[in-house]
């Protein structure tokens, strides 16, 4: 049993320097963006795979878009079977290969929710955050709660790319909409959260101060659900 966990030790810790060299070869947008915490990943993520074939990928959905019936499964597997960044490379090698746009063909051929989930997941990882973003402050009536999820989960690296993509699609830095669009404690709290600085690189986490803030607010929550309604 014993060795059995420490091969099984020794496969994580290869996996992991593998991983991390794959992510120095990419462009620097994404190396910035990759998540400095591998706990904090969503539930849907194409692995690192070392046989990532991209003409291959192509030639898959060419196949699943062309004949009388779209094949919604195979475009599903092989979408989710790749990461981001492995995407990316399908997009380019799609239209090397057939002179069109993968994009095009899929509006083509697929529609409502189903095109929707495909569009976003063609989309680079830091352009879609930024998209949420965007649309999360600029609605009166959206759920803030996905700026907040954005900005609590999101590295300080991945909140500067964030902020750089932001400007440049929209023309707009995130702290000047912020400031017209979003309202009272909670922009000032976006506000503080993705636009000020962080030391997090080599920093450790102080856990006795995290518990104390919790407990605070924790004390502020409970004394304000007591205080009568007006």
């Amino acid at each position: 049993m014993l060795l059995l966990l420490q091969n099984q030790s020794t496969g994580s810790s290869l996996d992991s320097e593998a991983s991390h060299h794959k992510r120095r070869l990419m462009p620097m947008m994404y190396q910035m963006y990759e998540s400095q915490y591998e706990d904090l990943r969503g539930t849907i993520y194409g692995p690192d795979s070392p046989d990532f074939h991209p003409a291959q990928a192509s030639e898959t959905l060419r196949r699943a878009l062309s004949g009388m019936e779209t094949k919604d499964q195979v475009v599903i597997n092989t979408l989710l079977y790749h990461n981001n960044f492995q995407r990316q490379k399908i997009l380019s090698a799609y239209e090397d290969m057939y002179g069109r746009k993968l994009i095009d063909d899929l509006e083509e051929e697929t529609g409502g929710y189903f095109l929707e989930m495909v569009q976003a997941l063609f989309k680079p990882a830091p352009q879609y955050d930024t998209m949420c973003l965007h649309r999360s402050i600029s609605n009166r009536y959206a759920d803030r709660s996905v700026a907040i999820e954005i900005a609590c989960t999101r590295s300080a690296r991945q909140l500067r790319v964030i902020r750089e993509t932001y400007q440049n699609d929209y023309k707009k830095t995130v702290e000047k909409d912020i400031a017209v669009k979003v309202e009272g404690v909670v922009g000032r709290m976006l506000t503080l959260l993705l636009c000020k600085a962080r030391e997090e690189d080599g920093k450790k986490v102080d856990d006795s101060l995290v518990e104390s803030h919790a407990q605070l607010l924790i004390n502020v929550s409970v004394a304000q659900s007591k205080l009568p309604l007006l």
